[in-house]
This record gives structure tokens, C-alpha cells and sequence, in this order.
């Protein structure tokens, strides 16, 4: 997400929205979200009652792995301009970082990105990797289910070939075809449920 525009209240307004909704996509927790908020809407009404709403400012945000980086550009700015002393919420938000460079003041935080999807798989598969073996096997039974659930409609479709050509016979084995099949997906399917559950139960 990038931003540019004016000190002044709309964008003010605007950057501050942005941000949030940009840290709510990415899952970041309400409390922080709103520390973060507010520690960046003080900021930018300092930069604006001391440069004017003339001035430009930006914001960037962007992930890197499982982190998330504010990065906020006021106009420029001696070292140390806002300190704790002119910034009376930075107590909110403790580890925003701040330096000048090229004529400009740059101010970021990052979030832990603490659930992402990668985080979520890597716990699953830490869970189970003493089960690997159980695991692996109730994959297998659900695939077998899956493959014989699929060839059950397909019989059945035949079967009604079948009566509409007055074929008893290929009726009656067709008939037996499919009590086999659906006893066969049953018993899979009781044994792919004791077999995930079996690691649970140790």
C-alpha cells in the first residue's frame, strides 16, 4: 500500500484509514491496530501545526515474510524533532524508529505477523509429524473414498441405461456392483475416521 498527499484534515484522515485497513487485512490485532492508529494520526497533525497543510507527506506499508512495515516520510525535519516530549501518545506505540535522510524524516514500525497461513501449516504439521505414519494412512482411505464415491453415480447411470433397454440381467449385476460399492465406501470410510482419531487418542 502506498500513499501521498497533503497534511491537511482529509488526508489525514485518508492515511490513517488506509492504514488501518491495511493492518486489518493482515490480520493484525484490534489493540494494536488502534495504538497504531492513533500514534499515527498525532503524528501527522504535528507535521501538520508545524509545517502546514501544504506539506507532503507518504506513508508505505509493506509485508516482508511474517513482518509488516509502516513506513511514514514527513518534509524535513533537524534529528530528533519528534521525540517523546512533542509526541504525547508515543508512549502507545514504543518502538516506532526514526531517522533523517535526504532531506526527509522518516518515521516506521513493524508488526509480528503472528498467523499467517504459513505459520498455521507449520503448527499442523508440527502436530502431526509424530502421527505421520496414522496421518498419511487416513489421507490414503479418504483418496479411496473420494475414488469410489465418484464411480458410484457413474453405475447408477448405467443401471438406468440398462432398464431403459430392458437388460434385466445387466440390471441385477449392475445392482450388485453398487451394493459392493457402497459397502466398500463405508467401510473406508469407518476406517479413515479411526485412523485419523487413532493419534488423538494417544
Amino acid at each position: 500500500m502506498k500513499w501521498k498527499g497533503k497534511a491537511n484534515s482529509r488526508g489525514i484522515s485518508k492515511a490513517v484509514d488506509l492504514a488501518e485497513k491495511e493492518a486489518e487485512r493482515y490480520g493484525v490485532e484490534e489493540e494494536q491496530r488502534i495504538r497504531f492508529s492513533l500514534s499515527l494520526e498525532e503524528t501527522l497533525l504535528i507535521c501538520r501545526d508545524r509545517y502546514g497543510e501544504t506539506a507532503e507527506v507518504s506513508l508505505r506499508m509493506r509485508r516482508r515474510g511474517r513482518d509488516l512495515t509502516a513506513e511514514l516520510i514527513l518534509p524535513e525535519s533537524p534529528a530528533g524533532a519528534f521525540d517523546g516530549a512533542d509526541l504525547p501518545l508515543a508512549g502507545l506505540l514504543k518502538d516506532w524508529k526514526g531517522e533523517c535522510r535526504r532531506g526527509h524524516y522518516r518515521r516506521s514500525y513493524t508488526f509480528r505477523l503472528e498467523k499467517t497461513r504459513s505459520d498455521l501449516l507449520r503448527f499442523v504439521w508440527q502436530y502431526t509429524r509424530p502421527h505421520k505414519g496414522w496421518f498419511f494412512l487416513g489421507v490414503l482411505m479418504q483418496a479411496l473414498l473420494v475414488g469410489i464415491q465418484v464411480a458410484a453415480p457413474m453405475i447408477t447411470a448405467r443401471v438406468i441405461v440398462a432398464l431403459t433397454e430392458g437388460a434385466a440381467e445387466q440390471i441385477l449385476l449392475a445392482a450388485l456392483a453398487l451394493l459392493v460399492i457402497e459397502a466398500a465406501a463405508n467401510v473406508f470410510s469407518i476406517m479413515a475416521a479411526y485412523w485419523i482419531r487413532e493419534p488423538i487418542r494417544s
